[in-house]
């Protein structure tokens, strides 16, 4: 019965797929820059190879790596520690009938990007909740690069508060007291490492900045796919706007933006509920000098996919836990699409579950 339901989405994806009829996350699909039509032979070969390995099960998916395939961040890395099943993958067997249907996706060269949802039974353990019989349905993207058509490197983000909700783990805030606090002494004061790091930071990525020096989380670049004289016009408007925006002081931020800006998503969206302050935006007044630093970064067309690490100061109340005085990283992926060279889409998927972590929030994760 959940291959039957399945079926249809596994049909919608199938090798010839073509590229600008899937469904996408940001828009409803610019057949113009996201077709077959446009691709080279060496992104249509590792789409095809994409679209058949998310076709079939997880443990028949090594048939499509290279012997030196390199996993650089599973999807689901807090969970194994909140539930004490640390460092331990996601037992597939658990998943009666899993099928990733694609979301989006971005082909350039070497390198693809994704959104895709997880759909599957839950038909046994896993972190530690017994089996439900429920259909989940969990958002993940991923990076990945191809070496002759082969899955040579990967990261993963998935939204692991949500897959909590859904099997009925519960994940908690519980109160948290002042005490927690930095003291007030501390809290007028800055390392001085962190203003030198972001000011290091931004200089890297600046406008006008080469498209191949920018730092990677998956691999150490493909100049020859990457370089700034391999863009068109229009993607070098818009990675010169997306540079921009990114450098920009929050408040200047709608300057880039087309005056019926969308935003489908934030990146930060189970923290406020767990707070309960739903719908809250992050409190950028409680980060002194953010910055945004681009880890990896590709744009096609109208569409611009970029992994980044948010990075500032902890000096005020964050979702309930007061100024600690840390330098936080999180981690965080957006989604762009572009009218006339100012962005006109965005979506966002953070890691909340390591911003919370790092700053001291505490994350109750209880089974029944």
């Amino acid at each position: 019965m959940t291959n039957d339901i399945h079926a249809a989405a596994r049909l919608a994806q199938a090798p010839g797929t073509d590229y600008g009829a899937l469904k996408s996350v940001v828009a409803s699909g610019a057949s113009r820059t996201r077709s077959n039509a446009d691709l080279t032979a060496e992104e249509r070969t590792n789409l095809e190879a994409y679209l058949r390995y998310k076709t079939i099960t997880p443990f028949e998916r090594v048939q499509f790596h290279t012997p030196t395939f390199t996993l650089h961040r599973r999807g689901f890395i807090h969970l194994p520690q909140l539930t004490g099943t640390g460092g331990k993958e996601m037992d597939h067997t658990a998943l009666e009938g899993r099928f990733d249907e694609i979301e989006d996706v971005i082909v350039k060269g070497d390198r693809l990007w994704s959104v895709f949802t997880l759909r599957a039974k839950h038909i046994g353990t896993i972190y530690r909740q017994p089996a439900t019989d429920k259909m989940i349905g969990i958002t993940e993207m991923c990076i990945l690069r191809y070496e002759a058509g082969k899955l040579a490197e990967g990261w993963f983000l998935g939204d692991e508060v949500s897959i909590c909700r859904q099997l009925g783990i519960t994940v908690a805030v519980p109160s948290i007291s002042n005490s927690s606090a930095m003291p007030p002494s501390a809290a007028g004061s800055r390392p001085a490492t962190v203003g030198g790091l972001l000011d290091a930071a931004a200089s890297q990525q600046k406008a006008g900045t080469a498209y191949d020096r920018l730092r990677s989380v998956v691999t150490k670049l493909a100049p020859g796919h990457r370089a700034s004289d391999g863009l068109t016009a229009e993607e070098v408007v818009n990675l010169d706007c997306f540079l921009r925006y990114k450098v920009a002081r929050l408040g200047e931020r709608p300057n880039f933006q087309t005056a019926n800006y969308r935003g489908n998503r934030r990146g930060i969206v189970h923290l406020p509920e767990l707070r309960g302050t739903p719908g809250n935006e992050l409190d950028h007044g409680a980060l002194e000098g953010r910055f945004d630093e681009i880890e990896d970064i590709v744009v096609k067309g109208d569409r611009l996919w970029c992994a980044f690490t948010l990075r500032a100061h902890h000096v005020g109340p964050l979702y309930g836990m007061p100024a600690t005085g840390k330098t936080v990283e999180m981690l965080e992926y957006c989604a762009m699409r572009f009218e006339g060279g100012k962005i006109a889409e965005g979506w966002f998927f953070a890691d909340e579950l390591g911003l919370a972590r790092q700053i001291g929030i505490p994350i109750e994760v209880r089974t029944e």
